[in-house]
């Protein structure tokens, strides 16, 4: 997973997001929100670049993506077995915009890099201020937590290889260093 690209960025152009409004969203499908172990290995801290408090897997390998916007910081922590990722993506947008143009954007640019974006679920979520998606692309299977505050946006995610078998505590570390991101710094 760390020789390519987890996601790629360019789907924040800005193209067509416009100050659009839609209705809330709404589920199309189970989420599985994942049990979430109470144990959290390594000590939270605030990275400046993503703008987020967040405790990546100990012992992950830290992959810094380098977007072709400016506008965009992605980072990545890949498993050890290199089959499993939590990810960060913090992303700026030149105006207020609702989550469902810039996730309808984000499955646009996911299926033109990796040939295919199947959205699997998602579901409104009112703690996070934002929605929770799966998606499938050509290599890879997501599990999103993704919110918007003002002109800052996040995905933040657990991502595993799909032609890989699904290391389960693996994909369990992922998802518990994705629910323990909070955006800010900590006060």
């Amino acid at each position: 997973m760390s020789h390519g690209t987890l996601f790629p960025v360019v789907f924040l152009c800005a193209l067509g997001v416009g100050c659009i409004r839609s209705k809330p969203p709404v589920s199309i499908g189970p989420i599985s929100p994942a049990s979430v172990s109470n144990t959290q290995p390594v000590t939270p801290a605030y990275n400046p670049d993503l703008h987020a408090t967040l405790a990546p897997p100990l012992g992950w390998t830290l992959d810094i993506k380098t977007p072709e916007k400016p506008n965009v910081r992605h980072h990545v922590w890949v498993s050890p077995s290199g089959h499993t990722a939590f990810g960060v993506m913090k992303f700026s947008l030149p105006i207020p915009s609702p989550h469902d143009p810039v996730l309808w954007i984000f499955l646009s640019e996911m299926r033109r890099s990796e040939g295919a974006a199947e959205l699997i679920s998602k579901v409104s979520d009112r703690d996070l201020r934002g929605i929770r998606f799966e998606a499938e692309g050509g290599r890879y299977r997501i599990r999103t937590n993704f919110t918007i505050r003002g002109l800052t946006g996040w995905m933040v995610y657990a991502g595993t290889l799909i032609d890989h078998p699904v290391d389960e505590p693996e994909l369990q570390e992922a998802v518990t260093a994705r629910e323990a991101v909070q955006f800010g710094k900590l006060k």
